[in-house]
């Protein structure tokens, strides 16, 4: 018995990789709308068909699945062809549906929220797990260097958000709504205003990481604690 293919290798384990990112992603899903609901596979696969976030991300997660393997000799066997040739209608039904777009190269750990309500554009370097994207949030490079930002775990992203540069938001920070921010940001902290500043530090944002609603009064997190 030979040696395994160390292609072969390589892809069993970014499909692997792919598919518990996914299952984590319908998880977070499933707490947030059903916190106290048992999760079932009847229960996450209706997570899955009804939650158009979901879908940007389960879709996003394949095609990177997919990209990853274009530099391997067997890509251009049918098989890899036609799933190319399949996913890439799929991908901007999607968008339409979803109404949001992701940045080819962004890396998403598993365990990710994306608003249902859509109009994200999302072209950062990297999002951390347990991190929460509300809609009309705007993330990319700035022009003059191109960098792209990169999200921590566990950060969450109020509404109406701009984001750009490459800066990097720490762990456990919270993007107030309305925000524009294009300078780093320390761990467990929390940004307001346009341009974005940090009002708060220190601040532990596990009840907004816990539910959907964003109904909070702008200065909430200052006067937290």
């Amino acid at each position: 018995m030979g040696a395994p293919d160390p292609a072969s290798v390589a892809t069993n384990l970014i499909w692997v990789s792919t598919w518990a990112s996914i299952s984590k992603d319908v998880r977070f899903y499933h707490r947030l709308r059903h916190p106290n609901r048992r999760l079932t596979c009847v229960s996450q696969l209706l997570i899955l068909i009804t939650s158009r976030g979901l879908w940007q991300l389960t879709v996003h997660r394949l095609l990177l699945a997919l990209y990853e393997r274009r530099g391997e000799a067997d890509t251009a066997h049918v098989g890899w062809r036609a799933l190319v040739r399949l996913m890439t209608p799929v991908e901007v039904l999607v968008k339409i549906l979803a109404k949001s777009e992701l940045l080819e190269t962004t890396q998403l750990d598993g365990g990710v929220y994306l608003s249902d309500r859509g109009y994200i554009m999302l072209g950062a370097r990297r999002v951390g797990h347990g991190s929460m994207i509300h809609h009309n949030v705007t993330i990319g490079s700035d022009m003059a260097t191109g960098g792209l930002p990169e999200i921590r775990e566990n950060v969450w992203i109020g509404p109406d958000s701009i984001i750009f540069g490459g800066i990097t938001i720490g762990e456990g920070s919270t993007i107030l709504p309305s925000s524009v921010l294009t300078r780093n940001v320390p761990p467990h902290s929390v940004v307001q205003g346009n341009p974005a500043r940090v009002i708060q530090r220190d601040f532990d944002n596990s009840e907004l990481l816990a539910r959907l609603t964003v109904d909070i009064p702008i200065n909430a997190a200052a006067s937290a604690g």
